[in-house]
């Protein structure tokens, strides 16, 4: 609701540009933290910043994954704002860059998928408009500096660098996989057991417990509250009708965007939610505020056009009935 408001009062644009300069200082402040973690730990007795773990990075999220997500925002919100002429190349290469770079020094797998997921918005949006150009040749030095700093970190002589990159991981360390696939495997599981409503809000922490001898032994490192996947979530907790909605719901939006005509602000927050989405297909981001919020905005904002629904009478009997299933489920 907020966001759709505040598209209206303002446009898009104002909004995609606000919230993109919101990103990317906090993506600037959080290069200053990982500068911190690694070469000053102790300056000046800053205890609120978490140490590295074996080499690894993550800024003041305190998980590598979602430090990457973080990270990724940023760049998307510098090649934006470089499209929109509100900062200079130099000054995009200058915070752009190093976002980028620190982003595959997570070590985060998932930053191989945000790449693509960019670079696939970038060049397909720019079929639809002729102003993207600006959008393209951003993405492009991003990608070819994270490229880069992978073959040199693979084929250069720069083994003194302790940090792991993503591509290093991707190939050496299966760890992690193998608990994702128990998980879903719980998660199915428990739909099995639930199909219309769904174990419950909640229930899938009991189900981790109670399903642990379906899966692998040492698969699962003990009881998990989520099943890192939002679909598999929706389905273990909420049943079959959720992920439904959510799906129909999401169809409806898209065919609705596809109707008019795409502009800067459309291609980042389409990216954004897109970079979300990719990770909670592996984990759940959504969990937290400082993802949840800004992407509850950018979905109410992207929607083209108010929705109502007028159903009279039934409107008040309607409300109970959601209300009562509502409480049938959490409980």
């Amino acid at each position: 609701l907020l966001g759709r408001v505040l598209v209206m009062e303002a446009c898009l644009e104002r909004l995609a540009q606000s919230l993109s300069i919101g990103f990317l200082c906090g993506g600037l402040m959080s290069l200053l933290i990982v500068g911190l973690q690694l070469y000053r730990p102790d300056w000046l007795g800053l205890e609120f910043i978490f140490p590295t773990r074996n080499g690894q990075v993550f800024a003041n999220l305190g998980q590598r994954n979602q430090f990457a997500d973080y990270l990724w925002l940023g760049v998307l919100s510098a090649i934006y704002l470089q499209a929109r002429q509100r900062l200079r190349l130099w000054q995009f290469l200058l915070a752009a860059i190093p976002l980028a770079l620190c982003a595959v020094f997570t070590a985060s797998r998932s930053v191989y998928l945000y790449i693509a997921a960019t670079a696939i918005l970038s060049f397909t949006m720019g079929y639809r408009q002729s102003d993207f150009a600006s959008i393209r040749k951003g993405t492009g030095w991003v990608i070819a500096a994270a490229l880069l700093v992978e073959l040199a970190k693979h084929f250069g002589n720069v083994s003194d660098v302790a940090m792991v990159t993503a591509g290093e991981r991707l190939y050496s360390d299966p760890g992690g996989i193998s608990t994702r696939f128990a998980l879903w495997q719980i998660a199915w599981n428990s739909f099995l057991q639930a199909p219309l409503l769904g174990v419950g809000l909640g229930g899938f922490s009991w189900q981790t417990f109670v399903l642990a001898g379906s899966v692998p032994p040492g698969s699962l490192p003990g009881a998990a509250e989520h099943a890192h996947n939002l679909f598999a979530q929706l389905l273990a907790e909420f049943g079959i009708a959720s992920l439904l909605t959510l799906m129909l719901v999401g169809v409806a939006l898209w065919r609705e965007c596809q109707k008019q005509a795409w502009g800067h602000g459309h291609w980042w927050g389409l990216a954004a939610i897109t970079i979300v989405g990719l990770h909670s297909q592996l984990e759940y981001p959504l969990w937290y505020a400082f993802f949840l919020g800004p992407m509850a905005i950018l979905l109410g904002a992207l929607a083209p056009r108010p929705i109502s629904i007028d159903l009279g009478k039934l409107g008040p009997r309607a409300m109970a009935l959601l209300l009562l299933a509502g409480i049938w489920v959490m409980s």
